[in-house]
């Protein structure tokens, strides 16, 4: 009965995925799903600089709502990025490796997606928009 008993237990513990076994990474997956829920879009680095700051704002709205804390986050963001902006990714990675923060990400990303001569230039032609007669 005893070797009935082994070889159940045996199976069970086969069956049971490796992130189960580690409590960190099931906390983060179950993160993940959730996080996912919410019909979150995927960034591809194509997108204009209202989308590309839309789209940061959305993920840091999502971290505050799912209290997720900084370095979940940014592995969640991470996955979301596709070909441009996968590519810059993995540069970041081979440069500068993977143990960053949310604000380091975010400085990165905005010094790749909203440079400062765009968003100059964007604030300029901002303030001289001129209200059209009524």
């Amino acid at each position: 009965m005893e070797e009935g008993a082994d070889s159940a237990t045996a199976a069970v513990a086969a069956a049971v995925p490796v992130m189960n076994r580690d409590p960190e990474a099931c906390r983060r997956g179950k993160i993940h799903k959730e996080f996912m829920k919410y019909d979150v879009s995927h960034f591809y680095g194509e997108q204009d600089l209202i989308e590309v700051e839309t789209w940061i704002l959305n993920m840091e709205k999502m971290m505050r709502t799912l209290n997720i804390d900084e370095w979940t986050i940014k592995s969640i963001v991470t996955f979301l990025l596709e070909h441009k902006a996968h590519k810059w990714w993995m540069t970041i990675e081979r440069t500068h490796g993977t143990n960053m923060n949310w604000l380091m990400f975010k400085r990165l990303f905005y010094e790749e997606w909203f440079l400062e001569p765009v968003k100059d230039a964007k604030i300029r032609e901002f303030l001289a928009l001129v209200q059209g007669d009524m």
